[in-house]
């Protein structure tokens, strides 16, 4: 089975909840030097071609991320819509622990799988060194290096596969530890105050806030958030909460907005006046 060239890093079953009334979207790149906002389908955002392949070195493409992204979208799509539904009509969540399972894992592989997430992790990697060190112990534990693979080590397109294929890998590894935390957090709605108000979503749509602000999982006044429509955020909180969706003021609204914008290279949302004054800030 060929794999799609182009990989959504936001699956189009969160854009659809974002779109405006002719099922469209404003987007705003930082990486666009014009500045200007784009009017796009869901199709055509948050696109990166082949970022979930591993490629094999006779060129075989391995296509299982992104097969099983879908697998997992198709799972938590449904659970998605009830939960849109219920807190616009104001009804506390009520989850199924089989729905849970599958929405706590969609949300852990949300915050892993963007290049904006990834880009951030690999930052510090010296892939000099990381070839450097592979030749190593190459040597150390089988023997010296032939010609032929020096050559092939040195090549610019072998250390570009091997570069995207640990990329892979990462994204791919689960990380138990986490996972286990983001299932012991309580999870609740929450959606703007005002009615014309509205979340934007982007490239690293998760935004981590508490009193004090931790990045830590384990702090107890952390809380994780992620718009899933126009309306509606999904918030993972170490605190026990319930009750009907939390109702956020405008001013938290626009600073969720505003911190989505700033670890994101494009945002995107259904307004094009919203996108315009979080890209040109007075």
């Amino acid at each position: 089975m060929n794999s799609p060239a182009r990989h959504h890093y936001i699956p189009r079953m969160l854009l659809k909840r974002f779109v405006n009334s002719q099922n469209r979207l404003f987007a705003y790149n930082k990486s666009d030097q014009s500045s200007n906002i784009i009017e796009a389908t869901p199709e055509n955002l948050f696109v990166k071609k082949n970022f979930y392949n591993f490629v094999k070195e006779d060129g075989e493409v391995i296509s299982d991320l992104e097969e099983a992204f879908s697998e997992i979208e198709s799972k938590a799509d449904p659970i998605i819509d009830t939960i849109v539904s219920d807190t616009r009509c104001n009804r506390p969540l009520s989850i199924p622990d089989r729905d849970r399972e599958v929405l706590v894992f969609f949300f852990y592989l949300q915050q892993k799988r963007t290049p904006d997430f990834v880009s951030q992790s690999v930052r510090h990697i010296d892939y000099d060194q990381y070839f450097r060190n592979l030749i190593e112990e190459f040597k150390r534990d089988v023997r010296p290096l032939n010609r032929s693979e020096k050559q092939l080590v040195a090549d610019p397109d072998f250390q570009k596969r091997i570069q995207r294929n640990s990329i892979v890998q990462s994204i791919a590894r689960l990380n138990p530890r986490i996972l286990n935390r983001l299932n012991e957090m309580t999870l609740f709605a929450a959606k703007p105050q005002g009615d014309r108000k509205s979340f934007v979503i982007g490239g690293n749509p998760f935004v981590r806030f508490g009193l004090p602000e931790s990045s830590h999982l384990d702090h107890p006044d952390t809380k994780i958030l992620l718009p899933i429509a126009s309306d509606v955020s999904l918030v993972a909180s170490s605190e026990e909460i319930s009750g009907p969706p939390a109702l956020l003021p405008d001013g938290q609204v626009r600073l969720i907005n505003m911190k989505i914008l700033k670890q994101s290279r494009m945002i995107a949302g259904r307004s094009r006046q919203l996108i315009t004054s979080l890209s040109n800030p007075r």
